[in-house]
């Protein structure tokens, strides 16, 4: 007997693991986050009131850098550090649905990544969680990844970047936005609340 997981549930499920990866200290992918609140909205979900906390930091972190965190984080492209569960899981899945039998997309995954067959495994089942265990919830990830990508095009929903300012207010050290900091100090106080110290047992 298998039972069914609504969009829903799945999207409750992903805020409770968030929230409980965020209050052990463990880093928790911002992208992930608006991926799982991306989904808690477009299937009706609940939003838990301290994941939307996590959320409101992020935006807004987002807000003033200017962009969507990143789907790839921490290690520069090509290194051993960037072939994390998700990306692993992600191309073995895409593979998956697209008719490649399991076998055979994991020996293409090993030669693409460079990386043993049991490590590829491993990563899989690591990674799963965030990419759903039906091509059907595969299907919607990826929907709500392409709806993540258009609106990260462009603030302005157009694809463009928005004109630099000519009024006064350009030259202001501490623009609307930033809560009276410079843009680093803005960004380093919602990098230390995002991510906070691991505790201590």
């Amino acid at each position: 007997m298998t039972i069914g997981i609504t969009p829903a549930q799945r999207a409750a499920i992903k805020q409770t693991e968030a929230l409980s990866m965020w209050r052990r200290g463990i880093k928790v992918p911002e992208r992930d986050v608006l991926d799982v609140l991306a989904e808690a909205v477009l299937s009706g979900a609940p939003i838990e009131p301290s994941f939307q906390a996590m959320v409101n930091l992020i935006i807004t972190k987002a807000a003033v850098e200017g962009k969507l965190p990143d789907h790839l984080h921490g290690a520069p492209s090509g290194s051993r550090g960037d072939r994390d569960a998700e990306q692993v899981a992600g191309a073995y899945f895409e593979l998956l649905d697209k008719g490649v039998p399991s076998e055979r997309a994991k020996d293409a995954l090993t030669r693409d990544f460079k990386i043993g067959k049991r490590q590829v495994e491993r990563l899989v089942k690591s990674g799963r969680r965030w990419h759903g265990d039906t091509k059907d919830a595969r299907d919607q990830r990826r929907r709500l990844n392409a709806l993540l990508a258009e609106i990260e095009g462009g603030i302005d929903g157009y694809g463009q970047s928005r004109p630099a300012s000519s009024s006064p207010e350009a030259d202001d050290p501490h623009p609307l936005g930033l809560g009276g900091l410079t843009r680093a100090e803005a960004l380093q106080r919602l990098a230390e609340a995002i991510n906070p110290p691991r505790l201590s047992d």
